[in-house]
């Protein structure tokens, strides 16, 4: 019962940052969706890096998770196999974990304005954790485009 009342009271708190964001109904129901989408995702990553919890075998389709720990392991011979080092390696998978994750951070036109805004800001912190930048100044430099020219710096923000 008590989990259930921080629940509620989480999406509650959550509905309110969005309402104030200026997000419809429909919006917010959309970005609950993608935001379970990316924990199901999160919970594949740690799988295939070998973090994996009770709690996530427990949520995963046994054939599904058999197949994708194959498969990485698979990824992981060939790439010693070819002369990889594992410094090598781990860098690979964080420049794609750094890309997929960035994938998962969504965009949507702020009624009123001119812009656009991050609907799911949990994939902006993922992100900006894994590259060690400030989430606001990464979230600033997706939604705007900067170009200096002789001296004179034009910032446009860009829309979805």
């Amino acid at each position: 019962a008590a989990q259930e009342d921080a629940k509620k009271k989480r999406q509650w708190a959550k509905d309110k940052v969005l309402a104030g964001k200026g997000f419809t109904e429909d919006q917010r129901r959309e970005n609950e969706k993608r935001e379970e989408e990316n924990r199901r995702r999160m919970q594949a990553e740690r799988l295939h890096a070998g973090k994996v919890t009770a709690k996530d075998l427990i949520s995963f389709e046994t054939m599904e998770a058999a197949d994708a720990m194959r498969g990485y392991a698979e990824v992981n011979r060939s790439l010693v196999s070819i002369g990889f080092l594992k410094s090598e390696i781990d860098s690979i998978k964080m420049v794609l974990a750094v890309i997929l994750h960035t994938g998962n951070i969504d965009f949507c036109h702020v009624d009123g304005r001119d812009h656009c805004d991050v609907i799911n800001v949990n994939a902006l912190f993922t992100v900006a954790d894994m590259l060690g930048l400030n989430p606001i100044e990464l979230g600033e430099a997706l939604k705007t485009h900067v170009t200096v020219t002789r001296g004179e710096t034009i910032v446009r923000h860009l829309d979805v």
